[in-house]
């Protein structure tokens, strides 16, 4: 996928006659002009990584980061203000503009994933035309305030609640667990003030403060799956400062929540089902040589872990965890092998591999502690 948005950035990165790199957009409120002048301090971007896995990645010498202060409130800009953390890989030729990404989630650290991608990009069409900029969505990563809803305690308990339990009894105990969670999450998070004031719209206003800060007239973007509702309510609130985007994986921002939600089920669906054909070529494939039953054989692996969790080493896998890992490596076909390896384990009642999946997914360091 990233090859392709490579390919079509690149096709369009000469500027021609009438251009919408060629003039401005739309000038910011009057009362927003303090934030939209500001210019960025670069320094090192060892202090931003916010797991013990980013700090090596950040360490390289043409990463450069800084902070980019923005309104906590925009209806109020001249109150308390919130801090984006943005990290930076300038153009290693002709620069076009910049090139702002956003992974998903909601909640996925940009700059993280630009601090991985860039290297590798850096003598490509795109790394040589764009500066390739990450950004931490408010609320996330090294931004701050930041959201913290989970000690690492309670995200062991958290992957090991089920909340498979249909009956109206069993609804009643998650929803009143989901208000738990998020009134834990305004009181460690700054109040209900911070969190009214971290949605898609208020990370949207965001992005359109860092365009004008890093020096751009008009925006370019990559957005990956939730990244691509960001794109939309970004071109919905400022349609005249949009040069291009590449959304990946779009999402229908007409959609209810719950419609959303499955249509992602079904498209992990088709994902397992076209691992399962594939799998079934071999025959040591650990679903069989029948893709047709490869759910069912899938199911008859997991579902006793709802009654007994697998013991790896002094931790455990979940029913969640195998879901978890299961649908992290489904997102590529390159993880496809990793995820025969980890059901092949699991067929013989061990879970090593099965365990690391829902780690990555879940973002758990090799220290123990979970990324917000």
């Amino acid at each position: 996928m990233l090859c392709a948005a490579v390919a079509l950035l690149a096709a369009c990165s000469l500027p021609t006659p009438g251009s919408p790199t060629r003039g401005e957009g739309d000038p910011p409120a009057p009362q927003l002009q303090r934030f939209y002048g500001q210019k960025l301090s670069w320094g090192p971007c060892k202090p931003f990584a916010s797991t013990v896995g980013d700090v090596a990645a950040f360490s390289a010498d043409a990463l450069q980061c800084a902070r980019l202060q923005v309104p906590l409130d925009y209806a109020a800009p001249d109150g308390p203000t919130a801090s984006v953390a943005v990290l930076r890989q300038k153009a290693t030729g002709q620069r076009i503009s910049s090139l702002l990404f956003n992974p998903g989630g909601p909640g996925a650290s940009g700059v993280s994933m630009v601090a991985g991608l860039g290297p590798q990009l850096a003598d490509s069409p795109l790394g040589q035309r764009f500066d390739l900029v990450g950004f931490d969505p408010r609320g996330v990563g090294a931004s701050t305030p930041a959201i913290d809803c989970l000690t690492d305690a309670e995200w062991v308990a958290e992957r090991a609640d089920l909340d498979v339990d249909p009956s109206p009894a069993g609804v009643a105990q998650t929803e009143a667990e989901n208000r738990q969670y998020g009134q834990r999450c305004a009181q460690r998070s700054g109040g209900d003030g911070v969190l009214a004031n971290v949605g898609t719209r208020d990370t949207a206003r965001d992005m359109d403060v860092l365009r004008a800060a890093l020096g751009d007239p008009k925006l370019t973007f990559l957005g990956y799956s939730y990244g691509t509702f960001l794109g939309t309510l970004y071109a919905e609130q400022f349609p005249r400062n949009v040069r291009a985007m590449v959304l990946d994986g779009a999402i229908d921002p007409a959609q209810s929540a719950a419609d959303r939600n499955l249509g992602q089920y079904g498209g992990f669906q088709k994902a397992f089902d076209a691992y399962a054909a594939d799998c079934a070529k071999d025959r040591a494939c650990p679903l069989g040589g029948d893709p047709a039953q490869a759910t069912g054989v899938f199911q008859g692996l997991v579902r006793p872990l709802i009654a007994k969790p697998l013991g790896v080493g002094e931790r455990t896998l979940s029913y969640n965890d195998a879901i978890v890992g299961t649908i992290y490596a489904l997102y590529l076909q390159d993880m496809w092998p990793a995820l025969t390896a980890a059901l092949d384990e699991l067929r013989r009642g061990e879970a090593r591999v099965l365990l690391s999946l829902a780690d990555l997914y879940d973002e758990r360091g090799s220290d123990g502690h979970y990324d917000n």
